[in-house]
C-alpha cells in the first residue's frame, strides 16, 4: 500500500466466480495508504481510523468504530 495490487488481485479472484462489480464491493480500511490503494483500484472505501489521520483522506464512508455496523436481518 498505497499501491492497489492487493485489492486488484482480490477482486480478480472474486469477480469471475460471483459476477460482482466493483460498485458492489466495499473495502474497510484503517489507514490512509489502504484507502488510497482501494480507491486507485476503483473500489468504494469505508475509513475506520484507529488514529486521527495526519493527511487528507478521500473515502466514500467513514465510521468512528466497527461497532457502528449494524447486523442486517436476512
Amino acid at each position: 500500500k498505497p499501491y492497489p495490487d492487493c485489492y486488484e488481485k482480490a477482486y480478480s479472484l472474486l469477480a469471475p466466480n460471483k459476477y460482482i462489480t466493483k460498485d458492489e464491493c466495499l473495502v474497510i480500511e484503517d489507514s490512509t495508504n489502504g484507502v488510497k490503494a482501494a480507491k486507485t483500484a476503483g473500489l468504494k472505501t469505508c475509513f475506520v481510523p484507529f488514529f486521527a489521520p495526519k493527511q487528507k483522506v478521500d473515502f466514500d464512508y467513514r465510521l468512528t468504530s466497527l461497532n457502528e455496523f449494524k447486523t442486517l436481518p436476512l
